[in-house]
């Protein structure tokens, strides 16, 4: 089964889209930031929207166009670094869902591929949950192994520690995203960079092990987590609630 995109639709398609109120809407939150020595700004969005895809294509989810700026004041220091401010992420966040409430939606699932979207998007679902009756929305962050049971995906990086903001884990989707890029070399970073247990995400704006990322190993960090939204979907969908409290 193929994605349902909602910019690729034309007409009665999305019309047909927005009927289906079984189904769930899925709006992937990415940002535009400085991601260390071999992730591209794009990270977080690139991620989130490969992961999205496959969501949808085993769920019949409708995906709506990634938001490619988040709230990040912490990396403002990079140039390039594109920040909103919390209030404008909330206002921009709640008129969107306003958008798809007029149309019907009944399931919201907002996929956060930038963990600082977190807490505004938290706000956001319960001021829209008040105003919204109706409205079931849900709030997921890519690679949050503790509720999407992907544990496992340290195995892919051979055991060691893929998390950290520009580390090997979301690097690696980024790279199979945007399979063109060609970013330094591994053997690079370990030459300018000091070893793995020196570094300081204070002093260098990044942390974990970007060395150890791939395009190939994004591959199945993708599909990994992708099975695991997959499965919280059916769970709550199955038993009607869920055992993450922040949800």
């Amino acid at each position: 089964m193929k994605p349902i995109i909602l910019q690729d639709l034309i007409d009665a398609e999305a019309r047909e889209a927005f009927a289906r109120k079984d189904k769930w809407v899925i709006l992937p939150l990415g940002s535009t930031e400085f991601h260390g020595p071999r992730g591209p700004y794009g990270t977080d969005h690139y991620v989130a929207w490969e992961i999205a895809k496959r969501v949808s294509a085993a769920t019949g989810a409708l995906l709506l166009p990634p938001l490619p700026y988040g709230f990040s004041p912490d990396h403002m220091g990079y140039p390039g670094t594109i920040h909103l401010e919390y209030e404008t992420m909330r206002r921009v966040l709640g008129d969107i869902i306003a958008s798809l409430h007029r149309h019907g939606v009944a399931k919201l699932l907002i996929l956060l591929g930038h963990w600082g979207n977190y807490e505004v998007a938290l706000e956001t679902r319960e001021t829209s949950r008040a105003m919204h009756p109706g409205l079931r929305i849900e709030v997921l962050r890519v690679f949050d192994d503790a509720v999407l049971g992907t544990e496992h995906l340290e195995t892919v990086f051979g055991g060691r520690s893929s998390h950290g903001h520009g580390g090997a884990r979301e690097v690696s989707g980024a790279l199979y995203a945007r399979p063109h890029l060609i970013p330094p070399a591994p053997a690079q970073v370990a030459q300018e960079y000091p070893p793995p247990e020196k570094r300081s995400y204070r002093e260098l704006g990044w942390s974990g092990l970007p060395e150890e990322a791939s395009a190939e190993r994004g591959a199945k960090v993708i599909e990994i987590t992708a099975e695991g939204i997959v499965r919280y979907l059916q769970n709550i969908g199955e038993t009607g609630c869920h055992t993450n409290p922040h949800h």
